[in-house]
């Protein structure tokens, strides 16, 4: 039978998983540079995203970003909407550039469309 002093043992080792739970995570963030994703009503989603024109360092530590955010709240997205995220855009992350990053069948790809130029 549930006594006071059980109810109140069980709530305080609640509390306490709780707060660690939530601590590990913000050091988590912090550690891996996760953004916030932009949802509608920003401007920066109307806008044209420039072109990658050859791909460096600086598109690979995006992409590197990128993919530690949907790493991050995918689990969250399932646990509260009951929904996965798929994939993300460059300009939903704040950055106007054309690339997407998704998960298809499992493995993670990285989406840049190539432009030729008229010839």
């Amino acid at each position: 039978m549930w006594n006071r002093r059980k109810f109140l043992k069980l709530s305080i080792a609640g509390l306490f998983s709780t707060t660690g739970i939530f601590s590990f995570l913000l050091r988590y963030k912090q550690k891996n540079n996760i953004n916030d994703i932009v949802e509608f009503p920003n401007p920066i989603l109307r806008g044209v995203a420039e072109s990658i024109d050859f791909i460096d360092d600086s598109i690979m530590t995006l992409a590197n970003s990128m993919i530690s955010i949907l790493q991050y709240k995918a689990p969250f997205a399932f646990l509260f909407k009951g929904s996965l995220y798929k994939g993300l855009a460059a300009p939903q992350v704040g950055i106007q550039k054309r690339m997407i990053v998704c998960g298809l069948n499992g493995e993670i790809k990285i989406l840049i469309p190539l432009f030729l130029p008229n010839a």
